[in-house]
């Protein structure tokens, strides 16, 4: 093929009409999202009362500091990723009814990436407190290396040495 029969091919496909959005669709859908958002965020706020619970719970019995401290990061980590929740991670559309498709796809678009830049930030917001808190756990419920206390007493020491002493002389 030569480059006029390559043009000539390329100007004659038609031109493909935009896709049409239908608004009403784009709004179930949405509404479809923000509920499985919502259903999220209520086991997470469950979770986060019940790690707080069980957790100010143990610090009243804590064995020791190591523990304590411990238990009381894992209180305020989950009450720190219930407050993120509640503030940030809510995907709301307060978009004006009159909006045409293009305005309630654009309100739509920036929910959604307000949770991916909540989502790509989990490691900070929602590991690190839980880890900082289990770290603290673990080191207080390792438990210590002592020098083992063997309790030989000076007359048994002596008795054997005699015996070996004495199973050796002929």
């Amino acid at each position: 093929m030569s480059d006029l029969d390559l043009k000539g091919v390329w100007q004659s496909e038609p031109e493909k009409a935009p896709p049409t959005m239908n608004v009403a669709e784009v709004q179930s859908k949405a509404s479809n999202f923000e509920t499985k958002i919502k259903r999220r965020n209520l086991i997470e706020w469950l979770a986060c009362l019940v790690v707080v619970g069980l957790h100010a719970h143990d610090a009243f019995d804590s064995a020791n500091k190591l523990i304590l401290i411990g238990n009381l990061i894992m209180v305020f980590a989950g009450l720190f990723i219930a407050v993120v929740l509640w503030r940030k991670n809510r995907v709301s559309l307060n978009a004006d009814p009159t909006l045409d498709a293009v305005g309630f796809i654009k309100a739509h678009a920036h929910a959604l990436e307000t949770q991916a830049k909540l989502l790509s930030r989990v490691p900070l917001w929602y590991l690190s407190p839980i880890a900082i808190g289990l770290s603290f756990l673990f080191a207080g419920r390792y438990p210590t290396i002592e020098p083992p206390k063997v309790a030989i007493p000076k007359k048994t020491v002596s008795k054997d040495v005699r015996a070996a002493r004495n199973s050796f002389k002929m």
